[in-house]
């Protein structure tokens, strides 16, 4: 039911190409980016209900909803939208649309605990930390929920690079293999041992995951759809992240009997060996290293400072 920026015209048109009393959609805004619209086809025709949005929050007829979700199950399950009208017939997208944008961290891990007055604000993050857009605050400010702990709170825009359609909040955890064969994965399920796992992206659709689970001797495979990033599926049931389908099946039985145990954690396959030059002059250093890293050649610079010189002349 969700269907992103769309004007009031392309939804009015959708809704009467469904052709049932009751059939509802929500849209963001084209002329306020940030704002949400509920339209409904009722008895009387199509009738369009502005929300606002504050702060992860949603307000319509005077009642706060943390979720788009809950908005649309309480007129859909509790309480008429109009006298004698409930929502009824959801309106699908043409194509698959994002309820939620996502950003990623794009600075160095971050530290400030004076970056701002205002508790609500992120004073610490990490880099390539992914966090939900609930709400375009203005003045370059986000309102973002974070997949990796669920806080929720104020980031400035500047600090973040959006995602693309292959990027997803998965990626940050270890127990996700971004590339491993088949045989490789049978390999480290086998070395880990019983009720051992692991997540990969699925080979036959584009977009879904894999859970790769090691019982009896054997591998089993659980697939994960995705929808969009917060929506995903697995088992007949919704939920909000990768994470949450593993943090279930870690204390309920994903196979009777058999839960969760074990993760394969994913680990560096840089090469220890390296070349490293150093040209120091008085107590600066300069370094360049080289090395090799899943088949590429990496480079870093550092420059330091030589502590025992310093040391050395305050002795003098």
């Amino acid at each position: 039911w969700y269907h992103g920026r769309l004007d009031r015209a392309q939804a009015e048109k959708r809704l009467l190409e469904h052709q049932k009393l009751g059939s509802y959609l929500i849209r963001e805004s084209d002329r306020k980016p940030g704002a949400y619209v509920l339209s409904f086809l009722g008895k009387t025709g199509i009738n369009h209900f502005k929300m606002t949005a504050v702060c992860g929050a949603y307000y319509i007829g005077g009642r706060e909803f943390n979720s788009l979700s809950l908005l649309i199950g309480y007129y859909t399950g509790w309480s008429d939208l109009l006298k004698g009208e409930r929502l009824a017939h959801p309106v699908p997208p043409p194509e698959r649309v994002c309820e939620y944008a996502c950003v990623r961290v794009s600075l160095p891990t971050y530290a400030h605990t004076h970056m701002h007055t205002n508790a609500n604000i992120f004073n610490s993050f990490m880099k390539g930390e992914i966090f939900m857009v609930k709400n375009d605050m203005g003045a370059g400010w986000l309102w973002v929920t974070s997949t990796f702990n669920n806080k929720s709170g104020i980031i400035n825009q500047e600090l973040t690079e959006e995602l693309g359609d292959d990027d997803d909040p998965v990626e940050q955890h270890k127990w996700y293999h971004s590339d491993i064969t088949s045989n490789e994965v049978a390999e480290k399920l086998a070395k880990s041992g019983q009720d051992s796992w692991l997540v990969k992206r699925s080979e036959k659709t584009k977009g879904d995951f894999t859970i790769y689970f090691y019982c009896g001797g054997s591998i089993q495979k659980f697939k994960v759809q995705k929808q969009s990033i917060g929506v995903y599926f697995m088992g007949g049931r919704c939920f909000k992240s990768v994470a949450d389908v593993i943090e279930r099946y870690k204390v309920e039985d994903i196979i009777e009997g058999h839960k969760l145990t074990t993760p394969v954690l994913m680990v560096s396959r840089c090469s220890v060996a390296g070349v490293c030059v150093c040209l120091c002059v008085f107590f600066v250093c300069v370094c360049v290293c080289l090395c090799v890293c899943e088949a590429r050649v990496c480079a870093c610079a550092c420059v330091r400072v030589r502590r025992s010189y310093l040391v050395d002349q305050i002795s003098d």
